[in-house]
């Protein structure tokens, strides 16, 4: 089995489910650098430490060989739908589906941008995301677990 994403460092631009396909965090909440140890800590704490990134091919191919999705040396699994990824990462197709579902529903219609908090969210959902809320519709699908770790000492 191929090691885990560190540091959880691209979860802004998609989403992070648990092992029962539930979003359990606001990935939009703030940047990058002011969020990634708080989403690793909830992973690890609360979250037995499986954790799961899910994206599409329009965000994969914004960022594809940034320091943003590099944070490992194993690929990400790809996916034409949304169901095979979740079996490429031993998640319940049918569960993952409709976290997707929900969560690309509840999308507002506000830019979509990268460069600033943006409030393109969701609303509805046990847990909105509050900025970068982009769909997840665009095959193929890019999936990574996670971990939690060490960043600085």
């Amino acid at each position: 089995m191929r090691p885990p994403l560190t540091d959880c460092q691209q979860h802004n631009y998609g989403i992070v489910v648990n092992k029962h396909c539930n979003r359990f965090y606001d990935e939009g909440k703030r940047h990058l650098f002011a969020t990634f140890e708080m989403i690793a800590l909830d992973c690890w704490k609360d979250q037995d430490m499986s954790c799961f990134f899910v994206t599409d091919d329009d965000i994969w191919q914004r960022f594809r060989g940034s320091w943003v999705y590099d944070t490992t040396d194993q690929p990400p699994e790809k996916a034409d739908t949304i169901e095979e990824l979740a079996e490429k990462l031993k998640l319940d197709p049918k569960m993952l589906k409709k976290t997707v579902d929900d969560y690309n529903a509840a999308v507002n219609d506000k830019e979509f941008d990268l460069m600033k908090l943006d409030g393109k969210a969701t609303t509805g959902l046990k847990v909105n995301k509050t900025n970068w809320a982009n769909k997840i519709v665009k095959a193929p699908f890019y999936g990574y677990p996670m971990t939690a770790n060490l960043t600085f000492t």
